[in-house]
């Protein structure tokens, strides 16, 4: 199940903001642990060993040091979004003022869990795949939805 709930992203989702997790194989001076994954969000700049953030992430992306938490339920509530229903069968829904989001999770793909956002429903005002918190997080702003993180 673990694989199911990361996957490995491609060099273009990286923005500043994205959240991701890498996998500490090296030992560097600040980070005496080795072989766990630490959370991180990607700054533009330069990265922990001098090299570009761009270089040094093509190179863990390229030995599979990287790895991303698909969207889950803990994200969504994570940025403010409150329980608007019973979770059904099929999908869940939560909502942040007049906005209300449906994911449906047994719809899960290589493009993300299939999404729909409404503003006072049922003018709908996003529908397509999500993969991550990240991109959520980066459409709420697009959409001027609020974020309440926790």
């Amino acid at each position: 199940m673990e694989e199911l709930k990361y996957y490995t992203p491609e060099i273009k989702e990286f923005h500043v903001g994205f959240e991701y997790e890498y996998n500490n194989n090296h030992v560097w001076m600040h980070e005496p642990t080795k072989g766990e994954w630490k959370k991180e969000e990607y700054i533009n700049g330069v990265g922990r060993d001098g090299e570009s953030d761009y270089q040094e992430i093509m190179n863990m992306l390229n030995n599979y040091e990287v790895r991303v938490k698909h969207l889950d339920k803990e994200d969504i509530a994570s940025l403010g979004w409150g329980d608007y229903v019973e979770p059904r069968e099929y999908n869940h829904s939560w909502s942040i003022g007049s906005f209300i989001i449906y994911v449906w999770f047994n719809a899960l793909s290589e493009d993300g869990v299939t999404v729909r956002i409404y503003d006072s429903f049922p003018h709908h005002v996003f529908q397509g795949n999500i993969k991550n918190k990240s991109e959520l997080k980066k459409l709420m702003g697009q959409l001027n939805i609020k974020t309440k993180e926790v």
